[in-house]
């Protein structure tokens, strides 16, 4: 069974879920399949937990704003990407960000 999310095989962007989860071993080691149950028919909106539930809604939260912003980090790629072209012509080539350095300043950016 695939327990992988991804944006394109996600919830629909109308269809919302809140999570609360609670604390304890046995919570802890349920949660990460259901959570991906979930994943697959809501948005979390609303996310929070107790000790072991704690850190599933943290790991929960960090997924979503991934799955979130996945497309908008593309966008912002493709931006730059175009960035590129526009400006390499016209700035100094002492002042360019070159190969390696390049995609680590860009990395920083994002």
């Amino acid at each position: 069974m695939d327990q992988t999310l991804n944006h394109e095989a996600s919830a629909p962007e109308d269809r919302y879920c809140d999570l609360v989860m609670k604390g304890g071993i046995t919570s802890g080691v349920v949660y990460p399949p259901a959570i991906v149950k979930l994943a697959h028919r809501y948005r979390f909106k609303n996310i929070g937990g107790t000790s072991a539930g704690a850190i599933a809604a943290a790991l929960t939260a960090a997924a979503e704003f991934r799955r979130r912003h996945a497309k908008f980090r593309e966008r912002l790629d493709a931006l730059f990407g175009e960035l590129d072209i526009l400006i390499a012509p016209c700035a100094p080539m002492s002042r360019l960000p070159l190969g390696e350095d390049h995609a680590n300043a860009r990395k920083a950016i994002l």
